[in-house]
């Protein structure tokens, strides 16, 4: 019951150790989220450099748990989750859809910084949130596959391929 507890709180810091048990580790997931969720439907949102609730550290919290854990869920499936479960309590909730999108583009954010913090290209990064419907996972997964190949003579050669062919469709498209 004691490391459930403690255990509850992690990650605190960035290099804090993550939950380890299979039972602290969803409370400490869906605690998290259910804080962001309410807080945001609060019109707690932080902005600029303040952020009173420590919402920031909250989300980079649900980040290392993903992306530490290996769960493959993508932003929207957790904020929707989060956000069906808080719809039986309406006084929190007027706008589900707002708040899922808010909460989306909110760690979707935090994980941009994640990914800068890590080391990597901005343009790599701006290329792999493209796409919100995949899981952070998959895309920590990719950015460490381009950072590796990105250098090697045959991962040159396979983008000129690739943007002469959409070079040529451009100019027979138009």
């Amino acid at each position: 019951v004691c490391q459930g507890i403690r255990e509850h709180y992690c990650p605190r810091t960035a290099n804090d150790e993550l939950p380890s048990d299979r039972v602290t580790l969803p409370v400490a997931l869906a605690d998290r989220l259910d804080m962001l969720a309410v807080a945001f439907s609060l019109k707690m949102i932080p902005s600029g450099s303040a952020d009173p609730y420590a919402l920031r550290r909250m989300a980079q919290g649900v980040i290392q748990i993903v992306l530490g854990k290996e769960l493959p869920f993508s932003w929207n499936e957790l904020a929707s989750m989060v956000v069906e479960i808080l719809k039986d309590q309406q006084e929190f909730i007027n706008e589900p859809e707002l708040l899922e999108q808010q909460l989306v583009d909110f760690l979707q954010q935090r994980e941009r910084w994640y990914l800068q913090e890590k080391g990597l290209r901005h343009d790599m990064i701006e290329a792999l949130l493209k796409n919100p419907s995949g899981t952070p996972l998959s895309r920590m997964n990719l950015a460490e596959t381009l950072s590796k190949d990105m250098n090697l003579p045959e991962f040159k050669k396979a983008v000129e391929a690739v943007v002469r062919a959409i070079n040529i469709t451009n100019k027979y498209s138009n």
